[in-house]
């Protein structure tokens, strides 16, 4: 596929008591609970300099079990009234957040920090289309590329400078779908022609993430009653220096309800099809991450059922079923010779990669995540509490409250990914008012 040029766009705390504050925590991890589940059923079927910077607000460090080190926290939005965020990213000693209204009363602002004060540096919420509302896709929605940042807003897609956060490239894509991968500087996107999810066709397309200058790489049309959805996939180089993509065709049909879920083998370089899974999982279901690719073998999840494939004839080698969901959006890890998940019930399950044998389990660390991430040994992510767990073993390690759970920050909680900067000792996430920059413990 060749490239063209792009067009270019000219505490102060009131804090409960231990009894209150558990009683508050077992409401909101209830609250989240159901907010977990409306996503996966829903899943199922402009630059400028800031001219406020607001204060940031310090926080003496709390050293007991239930809390982390705060070593500084700034406000989510200049206000301190509730909002939500992108997942953190740390980038080159600074940290990434947003600002996104609980409501859809305002766009979506992006907002860099200096990870070592908490000082502003720069917002971003340059967006092409007018209408007031518009949220950044997440996950799956913005990568650092090359010392670019792409967010991608559903139909509009957006190169950003991590320097300044100035726009370097725009696009609008009619009926573009929510998620978007990044492969060897190749961003790709996917367009369902249709109301989602009733599309009866569906366009896989790629740019160079520096140019934003999308072309058509894959087209499927719509042959039964089954509604077609193209996911951005995962991909690799093969031994003939060919660019091979592996993605799913999540179909549907609204009534009665059904789904399936083929499986993609697609030679970019040489436009041709290698292999097809049809019909891959028995509940007609899937998360929405692309697959992992290592060595000879695809790790993919269904609804309720892990596979491990062989990639060059996409064999089913093991699967494993079970009871719940993964969360069709949470991301699924391997590490050495693990594979590594994360039950709607909250379980985290280590299988071995090879064998798909169980290797370890946890079942004491919250509910179901988005986000997992590994630094080092250690699996960071946030399920109402900040929880560290040492990937080799599956044993709990911490398990963090929100510090500024109080009367005037009653739903503050964990849920969003942890960015570590294991050079600094520091970890950084937000509370649902918050971005904290917190002590990273031993």
């Amino acid at each position: 596929m060749a490239l063209t040029s792009p067009q270019t766009p000219g505490n102060e705390s009131y804090l409960l008591s231990k009894n209150q504050f558990k009683e508050m925590h077992s409401h909101r991890q209830n609250a989240m609970l159901i907010a977990a589940s409306i996503l996966q059923a829903l899943l199922l079927f402009s630059c400028t300099k800031s001219e406020y910077v607001p204060p940031v607000l310090p926080a003496p460090p709390v050293y007991n079990n239930d809390f982390p080190a705060v070593i500084w926290q700034t406000p989510l939005g200049g206000d301190s009234a509730e909002y939500s965020s992108i997942d953190p990213l740390l980038i080159d000693g600074n940290v990434l957040v947003s600002r996104q209204a609980i409501l859809e009363t305002q766009n979506e602002m992006l907002k860099m920090f200096d990870g070592h004060s908490g000082k502003l540096l720069w917002t971003w919420d340059d967006y092409i289309t007018s209408w007031i509302g518009q949220r950044i896709t997440s996950p799956n929605g913005y990568y650092i590329v090359d010392g670019l940042l792409t967010v991608c807003s559903n139909q509009d897609n957006y190169g950003i400078n991590l320097h300044d956060g100035s726009t370097k490239w725009a696009t609008m894509i009619d009926d573009g779908a929510a998620f978007t991968s990044v492969f060897e500087g190749v961003l790709f996107h996917t367009i369902a022609y249709g109301v989602a999810p009733v599309s009866d066709s569906s366009r896989l397309i790629a740019c160079d993430a520096q140019l934003g200058n999308w072309e058509e790489v894959f087209f499927v049309q719509k042959v039964d009653q089954f509604e077609v959805n193209l996911v951005p996939p995962a991909a690799y180089i093969n031994d003939q220096n060919d660019t091979i993509l592996i993605f799913q065709n999540r179909q549907i049909v609204i009534h009665p309800a059904d789904g399936r879920i083929d499986l993609y083998c697609y030679n970019m370089t040489q436009d041709t099809l290698v292999w097809m899974v049809e019909d891959l999982d028995p509940e007609g279901n899937s998360n929405v991450r692309p697959p992992l690719i290592d060595g000879d073998r695809i790790y993919f999840w269904g609804l309720r059922t892990a596979y491990c494939l062989d990639l060059n004839s996409g064999n089913v080698l093991w699967q494993k079923r079970y009871g719940y969901s993964n969360n069709l959006s949470s991301n699924y890890l391997l590490h050495e010779n693990m594979f590594i998940f994360k039950l709607g019930n909250g379980e985290l399950i280590a299988l071995d990669k090879m064998t798909g044998d169980l290797v370890w389990e946890n079942k004491d660390v919250g509910y179901c995540c988005v986000e997992m991430r590994l630094y080092g040994d250690r699996l960071y992510f946030s399920s109402g509490r900040l929880f560290i767990v040492d990937v080799n073993t599956g044993k709990k390690l911490h398990a963090f409250d929100a510090p500024n759970l109080s009367a005037r920050f009653p739903h503050a909680t964990f849920i969003h990914a942890v960015a570590v900067d294991e050079e600094q000792g520091r970890m950084y996430t937000t509370d649902g008012y918050f971005l904290l920059c917190m002590e990273l413990p031993e």
